[in-house]
């Protein structure tokens, strides 16, 4: 893998660019910036977005207490419980 910029967590060369938001290879940390576009979100239907709603709202990243969405239209985000952290 290349390399990539600095991680804000473990400080490793190891945070790349996924689509809509980017990830540390090494760590697992995952943000954006306020103007990073919206792209490979997914495809088909997503979930209706309470912004726009739209269908457009995927799950970006995973975790095992919460995921991240972001809608594909207006960039609308969310952090939310899976099962394993609602409990």
């Amino acid at each position: 893998m290349s390399v990539g910029e600095k991680c804000p967590h473990c400080g490793k060369q190891t945070f790349h660019d996924e689509g809509s938001h980017r990830k540390c290879s090494s760590c697992g940390c995952i943000g954006w910036g306020w103007q990073h576009p919206v792209k490979n979100v997914g495809k088909g239907k997503g979930n209706k977005c309470q912004t726009c709603g739209n269908q457009t709202l995927h799950v970006i990243a995973e975790f095992a207490s919460h995921q991240v969405r972001r809608c594909g239209m207006c960039n609308f985000t969310c952090i939310e419980p899976t099962a394993e952290g609602a409990a």
